[in-house]
């Protein structure tokens, strides 16, 4: 009898269970269980890109945000940390934002990175070693790059978000004085998932043979008929450099950035045209030796428009150059920076060293919308002019 009553308590629990898987199918919930089973992981990595003007950034981090395009479906993952980011030599190890975190499987496309907006969590480290306060927004999202279409099965999402430092930083005028103006961060960022893309790695020497240190080079590629800076880092000691790439087929050019220092200046150059289809690590050879700058003068500019917290302008300047081989030329990027605003914020203005040459000059409007990525408008009036030898040059931008 036992047996028997064993045999019924077990055949009821049983088609108990099934009423209720069914229950669950036919209300949704079973889908909810299937979807909590199978997760996706995701690492984060932030790093910022080299600059001349600043040493490095500390930034209180509350958390990530990862969202579907249409931002209907979010995931808050918490962070609560503060994290040093270096901005001078471009071959440092980027912080850790997130190790291994589990989360829903998603067709996730947008990265926003919480700030804490307190003043005395953040801050910026001059070129001359002045730390300063830095004024932070709440939230910033840039678009994740490298995803293949259909990506909402379960998988590895390994997220490296890029500071472009130059175009991130802007100060504002108090007294003209580093220890007096105001610092404000306006990040601007990319992000891509690291598992779709490549890197490339070379080598940059001088006229004779001679590894060149501490050179600030670039990766760009044709935007809107000119090109764009998409990733930049320094040489180290050896002369060697890395950059990691975009997704997908594309021919980029290296390009040197020009620079002044105790020894000297470099000219900007493009040392190297190389295709490549990611995910791919290319060894690049036979880029062209640098060469020097042997005369430079001044470009002073002044922006006259209005800008509000959502927005601002910032500055490219380009130059045509010859490719390796002397055959064509191609207007590559050589400058890029916010410009120092007003303290009534009407005005913006900028000055910068380079080799003597003809340049033109860029500007842009970049609006930030809550909750989406950054947009820019280059729809202004761009500037030629020529850099004389010991000379300022001076633009008016409206």
């Amino acid at each position: 009898m036992r047996i028997k009553e064993t045999l019924q308590a077990f055949s009821l629990l049983s088609i108990l269970g099934i009423i209720y898987v069914s229950f669950l199918s036919c209300t949704g919930h079973g889908h909810e269980t299937r979807e909590m089973a199978a997760q996706s992981t995701v690492n984060v990595r932030m790093a910022a890109e080299p600059s001349a003007r600043y040493k490095d950034f500390i930034l209180q981090i509350k958390e990530l945000r990862l969202a579907t395009q249409d931002g209907k479906d979010t995931r808050t993952l918490k962070v609560d940390q503060s994290f040093t980011l270096p901005a001078q030599t471009g071959h440092d190890a980027p912080a850790e934002l997130l190790k291994g975190q589990n989360i829903p499987p998603k067709e996730y496309r947008l990265v926003s990175i919480v700030l804490d907006p307190r003043t005395e969590k953040n801050s910026v480290t001059l070129a001359s070693g002045l730390p300063r306060p830095l004024v932070v927004p709440d939230a910033v999202t840039v678009q994740l790059e490298g995803l293949p279409q259909g990506s909402k099965t379960s998988r590895t999402y390994d997220i490296r978000i890029v500071l472009d430092t130059d175009r991130s930083i802007q100060r504002t005028r108090v007294d003209g004085s580093e220890a007096q103006d105001r610092f404000t961060l306006r990040p601007s960022l990319r992000a891509v998932d690291a598992s779709s893309t490549g890197s490339i790695k070379g080598k940059l020497t001088n006229g004779e043979g001679a590894p060149q240190k501490d050179v600030l080079v670039t990766a760009q590629i044709a935007q809107g008929g000119d090109e764009g800076v998409v990733r930049c880092t320094r040489t180290d000691a050896l002369g060697n450099y890395s950059l990691d790439l975009l997704p997908g087929s594309r021919t980029y050019h290296l390009v040197t950035l020009p620079e002044f220092g105790p020894q000297g200046g470099i000219k900007a150059q493009i040392v190297k045209e190389q295709p490549l289809t990611t995910p791919a690590e290319v060894p690049v050879q036979g880029e062209a030796p640098l060469e020097p700058a042997s005369a430079s003068g001044t470009l002073r500019g002044t922006i006259h428009r209005t800008v509000n917290a959502a927005e601002h302008d910032e500055v490219e300047v380009l130059q045509e150059l010859p490719l390796p081989g002397g055959k064509s030329t191609r207007r590559v990027v050589v400058h890029r920076l916010l410009p120092m605003l007003s303290a009534d914020g009407a005005e913006s203005s900028f000055e910068i060293k380079l080799p003597a040459g003809r340049y033109q000059v860029r500007p842009a409007r970049v609006s930030v919308t809550a909750g989406r990525p950054a947009s820019r408008n280059l729809d202004f009036q761009r500037l030629d002019c020529e850099v004389k030898p010991d000379e300022t040059h001076s633009l008016d931008l409206r």
